[in-house]
């Protein structure tokens, strides 16, 4: 019984490769889309090449990991524009899974933005931006309040007032 590492629906895995110490796991995404993307026209698409792609994924045991994608590009034949398939389970402005960007959401308050990414494989400004866009501590209602030395670096985790009484 084999075991799919990747875990992406629509994606394959073609090949895998521990190299030092990082996966590298190389997929192509074979879900095909049907409109283009540009105008909209269903039908009248043909590929036109493909792109490879790097994308940061969450650490699989213990290394971080790397997926060397293979992305179709497609061509309209109606408004004759190109752009690549859309990749599900993909943050393509960032360049890492949805998966590496909640693991950073996650690791955002339990280490230091340098250590998670080194955990992730990639610079600690790349782990800054999911945090950033909705980080744990308004998920929960918590304020991030200035302590007189008591917690790590000199910052405290509190509850706002408002979510301290649940509210009917």
């Amino acid at each position: 019984m084999t075991t799919d590492i990747l875990d992406l629906p629509g994606w394959t895995l073609i090949a895998r490769h521990l190299d030092g110490h990082e996966y590298e796991l190389e997929a192509e995404y074979t879900v095909q889309p049907t409109a283009c993307q540009k105008c909209g026209v269903v039908g009248r698409l043909y590929r036109h090449g493909t792109k490879e792609t790097v994308y940061r994924d969450s650490p699989i045991r213990g290394h971080a990991t790397r997926i060397r994608a293979r992305v179709q590009r497609y061509r309209c034949r109606e408004c004759g524009e190109t752009f690549l398939q859309p990749l599900a389970g993909i943050q393509e402005a960032r360049r890492m899974t949805e998966r590496c960007a909640e693991y950073i959401k996650e690791q955002c308050l339990l280490d230091t933005f340098v250590r998670i990414a080194l955990d992730v494989g990639c610079d600690d400004r790349m782990c800054c931006m999911p945090s950033k866009r909705c980080s744990p501590t308004q998920a929960h209602g918590w304020s991030m309040g200035k302590s007189r030395g008591l917690a790590r670096r000199g910052w405290l985790l509190r509850a706002s007032p408002s979510s301290r009484f649940p509210t009917t």
